[in-house]
């Protein structure tokens, strides 16, 4: 995707999230481009509606049928308190460095990505997995990293549950 359309793409997806949420992906994203790298917004990274996310769920995609994706405000308005990026570089198939680096900083901006996620449908990532990518997202030191979790470029809230979204808490 060319420059004008990636930035393009991400300034509409943010604008389908919860503004707050929004803006601290808004930095996220930011904070990667100023690195060099190209973050995009993934097609149904922000707000999903409900058939989008039955659709994730049934594909193996998502471990639910209602998540952050999927929240809404009083009237409908579309608050997701959830992205999913992808490298714009290669978007098939992420490179280790921007994989590395969204994980390495999302914290900063009180965010989190599914790097620890175990899938309902795969393998569970050991304590000394999880572990290891703990400390590599501290120290940018990711060689002893073996494995990591299924959703690593998901970013969304820390501390914020899918019920307490669900019954209209925000960030």
């Amino acid at each position: 995707m060319n420059e004008a359309a990636r930035r393009a793409r991400n300034v509409e997806m943010l604008r389908q999230c919860w503004p707050a949420f929004g803006a601290l992906v808004g930095r996220v994203i930011h904070t990667l481009e100023q690195e060099g790298l190209r973050p995009r917004i993934n097609e149904g990274g922000a707000w999903r509606d409900p058939v989008a996310q039955a659709t994730a769920y049934h594909s193996g995609h998502s471990d639910l049928l209602w998540g952050l994706h999927n929240a809404t405000g009083l009237k409908g308005e579309k608050q997701a308190l959830a992205v999913d990026l992808i490298d714009d570089d290669s978007p098939s198939v992420p490179r280790p460095r921007f994989v590395h680096r969204v994980n390495e900083i999302v914290g900063a901006f009180g965010l989190m990505t599914g790097v620890l996620w175990s899938s309902r449908r795969g393998a569970r990532l050991s304590d000394a997995d999880k572990a290891a990518i703990v400390a590599a997202c501290k120290s940018g030191d990711w060689s002893d990293v073996q494995r990591i979790g299924y959703d690593p470029l998901h970013i969304q809230p820390i501390g914020l549950s899918v019920a307490d979204a669900k019954a209209g808490k925000r960030i």
